[in-house]
């Protein structure tokens, strides 16, 4: 009898798996998955609506530790983007990331940053780079 109720629970499971959802075909792009270029559109989305992007004058250098972040965040992903077929995102992602080193290595994300303007020019050339990649974006991958 056990064996029986073994054997039923293996044809069981084996129907099952045959039944699964249709996996792509390895070369085939599955629509239904957002992909990183997706992943670039939403980050960006985000990023220039921010205020250290929209007004980075007006901020005070380190209350934009976040969105410096996401912007270095960001610069990996175009970075992995660009090693994955991609590699217009190249120059893009080096800029942004090289403007996130120039802020971090000032320390421009602490209260007493001592370069204010270095670190304020760096808000400015940070959105500038974002708004370049971002326009980059729209006009070679759309």
């Amino acid at each position: 009898m056990r064996s029986i109720l073994v054997t039923v629970g293996v044809l069981v499971a084996l129907v099952l798996t045959a039944c699964g959802p249709d996996v792509p075909d390895e070369g085939e792009i599955d629509d239904h998955v957002p992909g990183e270029l997706d992943l670039l559109r939403t980050k960006f989305g985000a990023l220039t609506a921010d205020p250290c992007h929209t007004r980075p004058t007006e901020q005070e250098p380190h209350t934009c530790e976040r969105f410096v972040t996401q912007v270095g965040n960001t610069a990996g992903t175009m970075t992995e983007s660009a090693q994955q077929g991609h590699p217009q995102l190249s120059e893009s992602a080096e800029r942004m990331a090289s403007r996130v080193a120039v802020y971090r290595d000032n320390r421009c994300g602490s209260a007493d940053a001592g370069a204010e303007q270095l670190c304020e020019d760096t808000l400015v050339e940070l959105a500038e780079a974002v708004e370049q990649a971002q326009q980059q974006m729209e006009r070679e991958l759309p």
